[in-house]
């Protein structure tokens, strides 16, 4: 994480010296945000903090904004099974990794009985967890099959996900009885703790399913509760024998016990009042308290908790209480490329279902070396595999490959180890069909004399009549590691021949060209493709292992992630400049992947309280209002509280935007002369691109 603490400096002009009041404060850089808040997607142990419900307006335009950049990917911990070769442009599901996970894989997932009495009698029904998983679907995608990946993702390899793909469900093994049950009088209550969260089913059918959402809390006489839905502070009054008096966000109203009622947009239900006659002060109500008390929900609608508009989880409801029926959730964003408007995830990142309750994690890709392997043209003298200082070519025009090892680089012909290999058109114009592909290798060994030439390991016949073509012969292997890479020169049909890297997964063709036509005068490999054309698309391309499916990878401008691992190193930069930079693993990649349940997520949203609570354990807060009606903002800013008016610090009609740290914690202060004002300084944070140790707006 970044050190977001900075020597404090004033204000501005009309505001006072905030450094000469805030004692141990420090300033942060407002440029860090949304950090310190929000790091790698997630909440970092955060509460929006107000003094007086008429900042509630305020708090949500920021809550809005921090929310936006939640993205909720990066866990820790958990319990699961992992596969640690899950092959690249390949599915997730194999080994370890089955189309449905329960609890003999993933140990925090549930299989056990519920008793529950149905109106007929009390019974015992057996249920479990499952995490689902599309065969086929969810799959690892490279920049081979992305060409965007590393452009708009930064990444060489994803795991993509779509609609249905990744799902959990809540299954019942037997009948529990029909759906009308739940709604009878006489059954008990039907409580399912779906992705570890308890709901009450109040009733159902074939594709829906009606819960409770607004937990009990007991509340005592001037207790306050912030609604976390809409931001808006519910406070307890009075109590009285058979009512409450109820504050919400300044509207007052009297309900009566067991009713519910709609105040100021948040629902009330008042579950039992516990009234003491001799010491009312002490009586008590137990409430529900949210947007919805209670909600139907179909097949398909948005989970509790997401975007009605854009869901990344639905429900999937099929027949519940029925042998083999289910409710759950299914992923409901299509995460199908770098493009995407949801992308997938990268390394490190997971797919988290809701509570945090599961996730797919893509834990890394293979711990391996790479080693470089460069090709490119230069002019050369060529030596025969003899002790003699002569050339048998001079200034020969040849392919060099070089690698970063001795014996990276191993020839057919009498098994050669070098560091360098050398390609040589030896073209014959009277009697073509005795032209040849010579191969020489860096005498690094010193067998010949003088040492570390360009010495013959073989040449290789091909018809070049131009009649024929398409002869292919083995020249050499690249042995890098536990990686060997078959290299296989292939004579071309008319004008050019092409260099095959098999890596038992795919071909890589690299196209040479120059002066190697049948009707040419000299041998020449000069320069890559057809022609010297530097858009030509057949300079570079990539076919299966069966050297089908051809496909030019010579305009990436990125590195190119192969399914073995190969990198095939900007494509486009280097054959624009004559080399190409080819990176070979010591072994072949894979990806980790794991299932998991039980994990620890980021903070999916802030916490928001008011500043009668206590903030000691947060570790960052984001302040709303000035220090006349919050007492914790007063606190950072060195303040007693309440400071009104010039005693605040703050002109009138103006507010200030700053970060500032104490005692461990680090504070964004969005505090205005008055409600306006602070509304106006929210709306500038949510705005983003803020630079500065603090800002007056």
């Amino acid at each position: 994480m970044k050190n977001f603490v900075r020597k404090i400096a004033a204000v501005s002009a009309g505001v006072v010296m905030l450094g000469t009041t805030l004692g141990a404060a420090v300033a942060a850089d407002l440029e860090d945000l949304p950090g310190p808040m929000i790091d790698s997607g997630s909440y970092v142990n955060t509460a929006m903090v107000i003094g007086s419900t008429e900042d509630s307006a305020a708090r949500t335009t920021l809550k809005t904004y921090f929310d936006g950049l939640v993205t909720e990917t990066d866990i820790s911990g958990g319990e699961g099974v992992s596969e640690d070769e899950v092959g690249l442009d390949n599915d997730i599901v194999t080994g370890s990794i089955t189309v449905g996970l329960s609890d003999n894989k993933i140990p925090g997932l549930m299989d056990d009985t519920i008793t529950w009495d149905n109106g007929s009698g009390s019974d015992s029904y057996n249920v479990h967890e499952e995490i689902n998983i599309t065969d086929g679907e969810m799959r690892l995608k490279t920049t081979y099959t992305d060409n965007k990946l590393n452009e708009e993702l930064g990444s060489n390899a994803v795991i993509i996900n779509g609609p249905g793909d990744l799902a959990y469900y809540y299954v019942f093994e037997e009948t529990f009885g029909d759906c009308a049950a739940v709604a009878d009088s006489d059954s008990d209550t039907l409580s399912l703790t779906i992705l570890g969260k308890d709901y009450e089913v109040s009733s159902c059918d074939d594709d829906s399913i009606t819960v409770t959402l607004a937990a009990k809390r007991s509340m005592s006489i001037g207790e306050a509760y912030t609604d976390p839905e809409t931001g808006k502070v519910v406070t307890l009054n009075d109590v009285f024998e058979d009512s409450i008096e109820i504050d919400v966000a300044g509207e007052v109203e009297v309900v009566d016990d067991n009713a519910t009622e709609k105040i100021n947009g948040v629902r009330i239900k008042v579950e039992s009042v516990g009234y003491h006659s001799t010491t009312p002060e002490t009586s008590k109500a137990v409430l529900r308290i949210g947007e919805d008390i209670t909600k139907t929900y179909d097949d398909g609608d948005e989970f509790v908790g997401e975007d009605e508009d854009d869901p990344q989880w639905t429900w999937a409801i099929s027949h519940p209480l029925e042998a083999s029926g289910y409710v759950g959730v299914e992923y409901a964003w299509s995460s199908s490329g770098a493009t995407s408007d949801h992308p997938p995830i990268g390394e490190g990142e997971s797919y988290v279902f809701p509570n945090s309750f599961a996730a797919v994690k893509f834990d890394k890709l293979s711990d391996v070396t790479y080693e470089d392997i460069t090709f490119d043209f230069v002019d050369l003298d060529l030596y025969p595999a003899t002790d003699t200082s002569t050339p048998s070519t001079s200034s020969a025009k040849v392919l060099r490959i070089v690698a970063e090892n001795d014996e990276s680089l191993v020839t057919i012909n009498g098994s050669r180890e070098s560091d360098t290999a050398y390609l040589y058109y030896d073209y014959s114009p009277t009697t073509p069909w005795t032209t040849q592909l010579g191969v020489y290798y860096k005498d690094l060994d010193e067998d010949y004399t003088p040492a570390n030439k360009a010495r013959l390991a073989g040449n290789f016949s091909f018809n070049s009549s131009g009649t024929g073509g398409g002869s292919v012969h083995k020249i050499m292997t690249f042995d890098i590691g536990d990686t060997d890479i078959q290299v296989d020169y292939e004579s071309g049909f008319a004008s050019y021949g092409f260099l095959l890297l098999n890596d038992t997964k795919n071909v890589t063709r690299i196209a040479l060209g120059g002066s190697t036509t049948p009707s040419g005068t000299a041998g020449a490999f000069e320069y890559f493709g057809t022609t010297t054309d530097a858009d030509d698309t057949t300079d570079l391309s990539v076919s299966n292992s069966a050297g089908t499916g051809n496909s030019s990878i010579a305009g990436n401008d990125y590195d190119t992630l192969l399914p073995w691992g190969v990198i095939v190193n900007q494509p486009e930069d280097g054959l624009d400049s004559d080399y190409v930079t080819i990176s070979i693993p010591d072994d072949q990649v894979y990806a980790e992947v794991s299932v998991l349940a039980e994990v620890s997520g980021g903070m999916a949203e802030a916490d928001l309280i008011t500043a009668s609570e206590d903030t000691a354990d947060y570790d960052n807060l984001v302040l709303v209002g000035g220090p006349c009606v919050n007492s914790v903002t007063a606190e950072f800013m060195g303040l007693t509280f309440p400071a009104c008016e010039a005693a605040s610090g703050i002109a009138q009609d103006k507010a200030i935007i700053q970060m500032v740290e104490l005692d461990g914690q680090t504070a964004l202060i969005v505090a205005g002369w008055e409600k306006a004002d602070t509304q106006r300084a929210a709306t500038e944070v949510a705005a983003g691109d803020l630079t500065g140790e603090d800002m007056i707006v």
